[in-house]
């Protein structure tokens, strides 16, 4: 089990590096990263924003967070939950990173709201409803919705959030491609302005967090 630090004073950027010894341990360890962001938001304005990925690699999360045990550590009735990507498709499709999300995790759990990406109607028009969604239900900071935390996974080339390396897209939400789907997905704008990170490949966690300048260290 390895554990690192590192802090940006000039941006307010601190970045915690995790290693576990295996997917069980890596869920576990993310997780309690969700649950104590979560505490800290409700206890601050009383809602959690959080916005999820999908992919296979936050299944074994989902599974562990519905669990009696970590049900109770997460406080479900003042979350509300988001997507960072979905693919166009219906919710029961068996892509449809919403359907995964519901299966595993939010069917079993009593959160508060939940707000999945349209993939059934025109993704442009989707594109417009959800920023639009976005700005009602996620507080803003400078004009901009922030979210408490987003859950994201990373691919070989470094993606995540179907955001690809050298992608010029930075408006708040766009439209592409992706497993031979079109995709919808939030771009740096917003996901990039989350106060916590949670990204996760193999056996590790990297979990960025901005800090205000009054914020405690």
């Amino acid at each position: 089990m390895l554990q690192s630090k590192t802090d940006n004073p000039l941006d307010g950027l601190h970045l915690e590096t995790y290693v576990r010894a295996d997917a069980d341990g890596v869920a576990s360890c993310a997780a309690g990263l969700l649950a104590a962001r979560c505490a800290e938001a409700v206890s601050r304005r009383g809602v959690f924003t959080l916005a999820l990925s999908g992919g296979s690699t936050p299944l074994t999360l989902f599974r562990l967070l519905r669990t009696e045990a970590w049900a109770a550590r997460v406080d479900w009735a003042h979350t509300r939950v988001f997507w960072v990507d979905e693919r166009c498709v219906a919710p029961d499709h068996p892509a449809s990173n919403y359907g995964a999300a519901n299966q595993e995790l939010l069917a079993h759990v009593p959160a508060a709201e939940i707000y999945p990406m349209d993939g059934e109607i025109d993704p442009g028009e989707s594109a417009v409803a959800y920023e639009e969604l976005l700005r009602q239900h996620v507080p803003a900071e400078q004009g901009m919705p922030r979210l408490d935390c987003a859950l994201l996974g990373m691919g070989d080339d470094g993606h995540t959030a179907s955001l690809f390396p050298g992608s010029p897209l930075l408006f708040l939400f766009g439209e592409g491609k992706g497993s031979g789907a079109a995709m919808l997905f939030l771009l740096l704008a917003v996901t990039g302005e989350a106060t916590c990170l949670i990204f996760r490949r193999d056996r590790h966690i990297w979990a960025l967090e901005k800090k205000k300048p009054s914020d405690p260290s």
